[in-house]
């Protein structure tokens, strides 16, 4: 509803530290633009990125890595504070799910699918862009390849991406 704006702050905790912020001096944080209050989330994980809005208004999903080194995407309901995984990686080898978007309908979620590789995550022609029913966990691939950027359209018909095919750019 445009009431609140979501995105990551670092924080420092303790004395003035000298060294750079880490994961954990990072929050999420729920800023109402009416009043300027802000609610800074401490979620105890080891990364974490991307918030979206879910389309019910009281929770975000994010992109993150627990304290067990899975990644994935979570849910975080802002009432409860309670974080619910919807899709984490078992093995070091599986994809990671990274910047998250909800579906204008909000039923699913929209998100690149990114495999690791020797040189962290790097675009490779397995990837793409993959979508979560949130009421089944069934999650598919929408479009594969060397995706850089996506968009879905207000009606969530479409979805608008570049890509790249051997370093050279394509709309």
């Amino acid at each position: 509803d445009g009431a609140r704006i979501a995105y990551f702050q670092d924080v420092r905790l303790g004395p003035a530290r000298t060294s750079a912020a880490t994961a954990a001096d990072r929050r999420l944080a729920i800023h109402t633009l009416a009043t300027g209050s802000v609610d800074l989330f401490d979620l105890q994980l080891v990364g974490m990125g991307h918030p979206t809005w879910s389309r019910d208004g009281p929770s975000v999903i994010i992109q993150g890595t627990d304290t067990e080194g899975r990644q994935g995407l979570l849910q975080i309901d802002l009432e409860t504070r309670a974080k619910v995984p919807l899709a984490m990686t078992r093995e070091a080898t599986d994809p990671r799910r990274i910047a998250p978007t909800t579906a204008p309908d909000g039923r699913s979620v929209f998100f690149h699918l990114v495999y690791p590789s020797p040189k962290m995550l790097q675009l490779r022609d397995e990837g793409g862009i993959a979508s979560l029913e949130l009421a089944s966990g069934t999650e598919k691939v929408v479009i594969g390849g060397r995706l850089t950027a996506f968009a879905v359209s207000p009606d969530g018909q479409w979805i608008a991406k570049t890509s790249t095919r051997d370093g050279l750019q394509e709309n």
